[in-house]
């Protein structure tokens, strides 16, 4: 089960239009939706917490980051290349997500999931997300999280 949905992100951010003539294709924001969820989950898995969280609280925290991230990525692939003022919210949302990422990893002052199962405590001390951040899209396209991505 995804910590957040579409129908999250975009109660949380009514500038994003899906479907229809400057709407961006439900699918495609659906999938970039999913996507973030599971860079979420591998954050995660690499920090020894059980996966899928399934504690209220902790849930309630990740859908808050996945929402974050996903604006910030649907904003980006909807206005790629054009001068938009909603490009100022995507900035912002991507570092409002990866400074939450961050937090969770910060060995001097982590963000916990207060509800959630930890089951290899030893890997959480080697995780790290740095600060520098790039990437480029082309209209449409949505980020894939690969095994070695670098925040």
């Amino acid at each position: 089960m995804p910590y957040a949905t579409l129908s999250d992100v975009t109660d949380r951010a009514p500038q994003i239009r899906l479907g229809g003539t400057g709407g961006m294709d439900v699918t495609k924001a659906e999938r970039i939706v999913m996507n973030v969820n599971a860079q979420v989950d591998s954050v995660l898995k690499g920090l020894g917490y059980q996966i899928p969280v399934t504690g209220t609280q902790s849930i309630e925290l990740l859908k808050d980051i996945v929402v974050q991230g996903s604006i910030a990525q649907i904003l980006k692939a909807m206005f790629y290349g054009i001068k938009n003022p909603d490009d100022v919210g995507a900035n912002e949302a991507w570092r409002e997500f990866t400074g939450k990422l961050k937090a969770l990893v910060d060995p001097d002052n982590p963000m916990t999931l207060p509800d959630a199962v930890v089951i290899d405590v030893a890997v959480k001390d080697t995780a790290e997300i740095s600060s520098g951040f790039t990437y480029s899209m082309e209209e449409g396209d949505y980020f894939q999280p690969t095994r070695n991505q670098v925040f």
